[in-house]
């Protein structure tokens, strides 16, 4: 198996995207022994013809991880009804490969068919067989909203209840994954821990670093619920836990550039 092989019957290319070389001799049995004869080619397009110098056809190998075609033949040997035919090799997989690659191969059986009619040039191509490096961690992810559809409208103060649903569809484990969703400036972000992941607020829902105190003694005081200490409190608490929460989602970032060095 090897990039760029073909099917032996059409030539078309199987799709293979990395080298498997053969690792050992070609061992066949259920037939007489005398009667098989396995032939190597290093030419990747070697047809059946074993006249053809080009072939490069040979009995004799050295080196079966640069082998690239082989042929079995049967020699004055007629396959009775039952008879049956089995071979077998070895392929070494070189190390380190990476994901998302494949090796695929095939084989064609070709014969004298005696009908009753006569005999014909018949033959039986096998279905592809091959294998796969496997999927690196392949995430995809969907917000969605139990309690309003795209385009709704919801009252001040109510909850909301979003659902992030996050699958892995590849065939290794996806290890520290991390669920990063902005919050619109004007929602208040209810955190909850679950029992197999834990919910931070990394991200600030406004700038602290731009926000100014009011001019207090500017304000009608009047009208309001609240007086003017009472507001100046409530907005210094506000700075402080928006100014924590900035610290902690500047760790984060370090903490993530860190895990990709």
């Amino acid at each position: 198996m090897f990039k760029g092989n073909k099917d032996v019957d059409t030539l078309t290319d199987l799709g293979s995207t990395m080298n498997i070389p053969l690792a050992s001799e070609i061992i066949a049995s259920g037939i007489p022994e005398e009667k098989i004869k396995v032939y190597y080619s290093t030419n990747e397009n070697a047809t059946r013809d074993l006249k053809n110098a080009d072939n490069n056809w040979t009995t004799i190998v050295t080196d079966y991880s640069s082998i690239k075609s082989y042929m079995i033949v049967l020699d004055n040997y007629t396959m009775q009804c039952g008879d049956i035919l089995k071979f077998s090799y070895k392929s070494k997989a070189p190390a380190n490969l990476a994901y998302n690659n494949s090796a695929y191969e095939m084989y064609g059986v070709y014969f004298r068919n005696n009908k009753d009619t006569g005999t014909i040039e018949d033959k039986a191509i096998a279905t592809k067989i091959g294998l796969t490096t496997g999927k690196e961690a392949v995430i995809d992810a969907k917000l969605e909203s139990k309690k309003i559809g795209e385009g709704g409208s919801v009252k001040a103060g109510e909850e909301l209840s979003y659902v992030i649903t996050v699958n892995n569809n590849g065939s290794i484990n996806a290890e520290n994954t991390t669920i990063n969703i902005e919050i619109p400036s004007n929602l208040e972000y209810a955190a909850k821990d679950g029992e197999d992941y834990k919910v931070r607020t990394i991200m600030p829902l406004v700038d602290y670093s731009n926000m100014k105190e009011p001019d207090w003694d500017s304000i009608d005081w009047s009208n309001s619920p609240m007086s003017k200490d009472e507001m100046m409190e409530a907005w210094k608490k506000q700075t402080e836990a928006l100014k924590q929460q900035q610290e902690e989602y500047n760790k984060w970032v370090e903490e993530q550039k860190g895990a990709r060095s």
